[in-house]
């Protein structure tokens, strides 16, 4: 309804379709990455244990950067 009030009518059959619902192979793969999503956010542990030492190397150049740079 707004899109026809804003871009009038469809100037074309193509458009003026609606759009088909999600295949199983759709509904399934979204379901995946929400499952995958939700446990990451019970169990997030195994993430940051993975990237502990790339950050603990960003933090330390950030510091050390910060430290040259105060007057």
């Amino acid at each position: 309804m707004l899109h026809r009030a804003y871009f009038g009518k469809a100037k074309s059959e193509v458009a003026a379709k609606e759009l088909p619902g999600m295949s199983l192979r759709e509904l399934s793969i979204i379901l995946l990455l929400v499952l995958l999503l939700v446990l990451l956010g019970f169990f997030p542990q195994p993430i940051l244990d993975t990237s502990h030492a790339a950050m603990s190397n960003i933090q330390q150049w950030f510091v050390n950067s910060v430290s040259t740079t105060r007057p």
